[in-house]
C-alpha cells in the first residue's frame, strides 16, 4: 500500500509540475517610460543586440554556445533560452548570464523582450 501511495505521489507531482504557461512573467513593473507596446523582433529587439555587442559571439558566423541572435527565425526559436540570459534570475549561474563582463541590459530592454514574447514575438 506505501508504495502505491509513493508512485502514485509521484506521478501526480510530476502530473502537476508539467502544467505550463506560454507568456513570460514579470515581477518588478516595466519602469516608467519604457514602452513596449507593438514589440517586434526588427524594431525593438533586433537593435538590443546590436546595441550591447552581442553579435560579436552569437551571429551566424560565429554561434558560440549554438546560439544565433542575428535573424528572427533563431531568436524566436531561443527565446525561452535567451531571456533568461538576459534577465539574469536569482540562482543564475554567472557563466551564463549575457553580456559576459559586461553591464547587464536595460530593465527597460527585458521588459521589452519579455513583451514581445508575451505579444507572439512578431518578426
Amino acid at each position: 500500500m506505501k508504495l502505491f501511495f509513493g508512485i502514485s505521489l509521484t506521478w501526480g507531482l510530476l502530473f502537476l509540475s508539467s502544467c505550463t504557461n506560454n507568456s513570460v512573467e514579470v515581477i518588478a513593473p516595466s519602469p516608467s517610460g519604457c514602452d513596449t507596446t507593438d514589440m517586434t523582433y526588427s524594431v525593438n529587439i533586433a537593435p538590443i543586440f546590436t546595441k550591447h555587442g552581442c553579435l560579436d559571439c552569437h551571429s551566424a558566423q560565429v554561434a558560440t554556445s549554438g546560439i544565433v541572435l542575428d535573424n528572427y527565425n533563431d531568436v524566436s526559436a531561443n527565446a525561452d533560452v535567451i531571456m533568461p540570459s538576459l534577465a539574469w534570475p536569482s540562482g543564475y549561474p554567472s557563466s551564463k548570464k549575457m553580456p559576459p563582463g559586461g553591464p547587464q541590459v536595460t530593465a527597460c530592454e527585458i521588459h521589452q523582450f519579455i513583451a514581445w514574447m508575451n505579444q507572439g514575438k512578431t518578426q
